[in-house]
């Protein structure tokens, strides 16, 4: 997943030169959240009662996490995501692929040879 961490890198720098924005949201945005902000999927996944019936989405938008999955089951590419969802920020994206990586690969064993 280097693509991933080299996009995430980027982002970071884009926010600390001013070029993006982070996301700010309200305190009024967290009421009847379920995903604890400690928790550290809150960086990109919210899930309320009050909000599309409590479907996952991604922060800040109404747009379902399941929506990404959907694209690239169908062969779309993450541009097209990204271009039809305007308000999913890339970053959040790439942390919910990141994690969902990482928790498929969690428990399996290491079948690389040591050199």
């Amino acid at each position: 997943m280097a693509v991933i961490e080299k996009q995430n890198k980027e982002q970071e720098q884009e926010i600390s030169q001013g070029v993006a924005e982070p996301k700010v949201l309200g305190d009024d945005y967290w009421e009847g959240e379920l995903v604890p902000r400690s928790d550290p999927r809150a960086e990109f996944i919210s899930v309320n009662p009050e909000r599309l019936g409590g479907t996952a989405c991604f922060v800040g938008t109404r747009v379902p996490i399941k929506h990404l999955w959907d694209y690239l089951a169908h062969d779309a590419a993450l541009p097209e995501f990204l271009d039809d969802f305007e308000g999913v920020p890339r970053e959040e994206v790439l942390q919910a692929l990141q994690h969902a990586f990482d928790k498929l690969m969690e428990g399996l064993p290491d079948g690389r040879r040591a050199r």
